[in-house]
């Protein structure tokens, strides 16, 4: 029985209720074009080329997905710094 690697990634992002202001401008179309770019920005980081006011959205929503991306990365720094304490290990330069 092989193990399948499973890749490092964050498994999901947030919308704040702010985004609303943004997603209540679209129509059915355009909101459903936004998500499905949004999922897919978030499923292999590749923007799907949108216009109008899809385009707009996504752009502006995009930044939820970025930032829980950069969130995950700090969580697994902080992680690994955490465990070189736990373990004996010296923490890399630049540690906090």
């Amino acid at each position: 029985m092989s193990k399948e690697k499973k890749e490092k990634r964050p498994r999901w992002f947030t919308l704040t209720l702010e985004s609303k202001t943004v997603m209540d401008q679209l129509s059915d179309k355009d909101l459903g074009k936004t998500m499905r770019a949004l999922m897919s920005y978030f499923q292999d980081k590749t923007a799907p080329e949108l216009d109008g006011d899809a385009g707009f959205a996504f752009r502006v929503l995009k930044n939820h997905v970025d930032e829980a991306f950069a969130e995950y990365e700090k969580r697994q720094r902080d992680g690994r710094y955490g465990a070189d304490g736990l373990h004996g290990r010296e923490p890399p330069p630049g540690s906090p």
